[in-house]
C-alpha cells in the first residue's frame, strides 16, 4: 500500500499524491480567492490593530506633553502682566 507524500492517506495508482490533496491543489490553483480571503482578512485586522495602537500612542503622548507643561504655563500666566509692564506695555 502506497501513502500520500503530503497527508499520509492511501494512494491508488502511480500518483504519489492522494485524490484529496490533488483536489485541494486544483481548487487552490483555480480559485485563489478561497485561500487569499483568509490572509486578506488577517492582514486587515493586523493593520487596524497597528493603526489603533499608533493613534493611541500619539494621543497619550500629546496628553503627557500638555500635563507636563501645565505648571510652566500657569506660572507664565501669573507673571505675564509683570513681564509686560517691565517691557513698557500698559
Amino acid at each position: 500500500m502506497k501513502r500520500c507524500k503530503d497527508c499520509g492517506s492511501e494512494v491508488y495508482g502511480s500518483d504519489p499524491v492522494c485524490t484529496g490533496c490533488r483536489t485541494s491543489e486544483w481548487l487552490d490553483m483555480h480559485n485563489p480567492k478561497r485561500t487569499q480571503g483568509k490572509r486578506i482578512d488577517k492582514n486587515i485586522r493586523t493593520m487596524s490593530i497597528i493603526r489603533d495602537v499608533i493613534v493611541t500612542l500619539i494621543l497619550v503622548s500629546i496628553g503627557v506633553m500638555i500635563i507636563a507643561n501645565l505648571p510652566e504655563a500657569l506660572r507664565y500666566e501669573d507673571k505675564k502682566m509683570e513681564i509686560l509692564r517691565a517691557n513698557g506695555v500698559q
